[in-house]
């Protein structure tokens, strides 16, 4: 009763990204650079949860979008929404017989896992973390995610592709799984598309003035970012600095802090479409990361942002905590890369920020998706 008639090709190729496309950037880029190869030969599908913000729509990637777990659900409807997603997708993969699957989180894992081991042991598993979970985490989260995860681990050396974004999360992963005899770990950095570059500003229209303008974009809150350590350094500039918050997923706690903490240098923006960021960012000269690093995933992290305000032609300064992003330190020359100390930002001057910007010559960036995704799809045909 949950199979549908899926078309497909010689090489049928599925994908489960259970999170809503729209919110993961990389999965999007992922699929605009399948689309843009036109093979033919190939046919993919991708099943994934649905979303208020019904905004992606690929002309030859067919897009099954299922009920997925609503904020306001309680603890047995969640279960329930998630046990009949897994359950409908496992049957639509019988119908669509895929050679290959493709599966983002362990929380998309449980149909190919099921697929593999019930009904096709012949077809190839590839799956790609954004994020990394330590063993810690897996244990005090989501019985269910825990569950599957130990199932995970018992045919990962079946795998045929095994992905982290960072070179220090895939060290970790490798570690953690030192007793299941894996070997085919894979580095997938999230960069943004090649078209972020050739639409960004030239640095060199960019000159030494005030006020220097920080931009943030992303999910916000107080308690696991420094926002309200950036905030007060901002306030106490009077004027030299200038803060926009660009983000339409903000914590209940945030928001009382921002009511509560009004300044005329600081803003809050609102949400902003992914595509649109190039043209927003390039009005500013330091793109902010703020998270403190209060788990292992962000601790050995280099977040998406960075890549995106280096590409728009930012320079970036990040928490000292985040150690996965220090291999991308750079002072010679901009966009620079620049780790910061936010629990003792008043030792950071900020006309020394604004001098150096002028005097330093532009250096080529080339983060990007298209380049490090060739190598997946090539795996994938």
């Amino acid at each position: 009763m949950f199979t549908e008639k899926l078309n497909h090709k010689n090489h049928p190729i599925a994908i489960i990204h259970y999170s809503p496309l729209e919110k993961y950037p990389p999965i999007i880029n992922l699929l605009n650079y399948i689309e843009e190869r036109e093979e033919k030969q190939l046919q993919y599908s991708v099943w994934t949860t649905k979303q208020d913000e019904d905004t992606f729509h690929p002309s030859n990637i067919k897009v099954i979008k299922l009920p997925g777990i609503e904020h306001q659900d309680n603890k047995i409807k969640r279960i329930l929404n998630y046990l009949t997603f897994n359950i409908k997708v496992f049957f639509q993969l019988i119908g669509y017989k895929p050679q290959k699957i493709l599966y983002y989180e362990s929380i998309s894992a449980l149909p190919a896992l099921l697929y593999k081991t019930i009904w096709n042991r012949n077809v190839e598993i590839l799956v790609h973390y954004h994020e990394y979970t330590s063993p810690e985490e897996y244990q005090s989260g989501m019985v269910m995610t825990r569950i599957i995860h130990k199932l995970e681990q018992k045919i990962y050396k079946s795998y045929k592709w095994i992905s982290h974004t960072n070179q220090t999360r895939a060290d970790l992963f490798t570690k953690d799984n030192i007793d299941n005899n894996i070997s085919n770990i894979k580095i997938l950095p999230n960069y943004p598309p090649r078209s972020w570059i050739k639409n960004k500003t030239n640095l060199n229209a960019k000159v030494s003035s005030k006020p220097l303008k920080l931009v943030y974009v992303g999910a916000l809150c107080t308690e696991t970012m420094y926002t309200k350590e950036l905030c007060n350094w901002v306030t106490q500039q009077y004027g030299n600095v200038t803060l926009d918050f660009w983000s339409q997923n903000i914590s209940n706690q945030a928001e009382a802090y921002f009511k509560s903490n009004t300044s005329n240098w600081i803003n809050l923006r609102g949400g902003i479409n992914y595509h649109q960021l190039p043209a927003i960012l390039s009005d500013y000269d330091i793109g902010v990361i703020l998270y403190k690093g209060h788990i292992p995933n962000y601790v050995y992290n280099a977040p998406n942002k960075l890549f995106e305000y280096l590409v728009c032609g930012l320079d970036v300064i990040f928490p000292v905590e985040l150690k996965g992003s220090y291999p991308f330190i750079w002072e010679l020359s901009r966009p620079r890369v620049l780790k910061i100390n936010f629990k003792e930002l008043k030792d950071v001057n900020a006309d020394y920020l604004i001098s150096k910007r002028s005097i330093i010559e532009e250096r080529e960036i080339k983060f990007i998706a298209e380049e490090v995704y060739s190598q997946l799809v090539d795996e994938l045909k």
